[in-house]
């Protein structure tokens, strides 16, 4: 049974793992991309990320909370890992 997170996040006992599968097909499309297998990559992935601030999650400073649905930033996980892997 889904319990809430925040104000409009829930999770569940799967949630974390889910999550994990999402990031881990954006690091295949980025793999695909940098070893040349595709040019184009869209990973139809829920969460995206962009909820996510700069201090994750959580809500430490009131200017710049970040509240919503992702759990992980898919968006930095891919752009990190193509950093240190296809530089």
């Amino acid at each position: 049974m889904p319990v809430p997170y925040d104000l409009d996040t829930f999770i569940c006992k799967d949630s974390y793992d889910i999550a994990l599968i999402a990031a881990g097909c954006v690091i295949h499309a980025v793999d695909n991309i940098g070893q040349g297998i595709s040019k184009f990559a869209f990973c139809p992935i829920r969460p995206p990320g962009h909820h996510l601030g700069p201090y994750g999650a959580e809500m430490k400073f009131p200017s710049i909370d970040s509240t919503g649905f992702c759990i992980l930033n898919n968006v930095a996980i891919g752009a990190a890992y193509a950093k240190y892997n296809y530089k």
